[in-house]
């Protein structure tokens, strides 16, 4: 909910940006300083990705509690 409640905030920034300032990954997978980066890219694609992902299952719950379906934890 965190990523989604900043993407609200921040409607013009990238998944990215949104990701890397949301903490999305561990530490070692944050952008700190673009230029020094070797594996800026890398980086960008992964918070992109785990972004979109996260931004989309919020948007599933939002919407299932808006239809009175809470969502459901799988027992183990």
């Amino acid at each position: 909910m965190r990523v989604y409640d900043y993407h609200l905030a921040n409607p013009n920034k990238t998944l990215w940006e949104i990701g890397n300032e949301s903490k999305v990954v561990m530490p070692s997978g944050l952008i700190k300083n673009k230029e020094n980066d070797l594996n800026f890219y890398a980086k960008k694609m992964v918070l992109a990705n785990t972004t979109k992902r996260l931004l989309n299952k919020a948007t599933l719950i939002i919407d299932g509690v808006g239809k009175g379906k809470f969502p459901k934890l799988k027992v183990t």
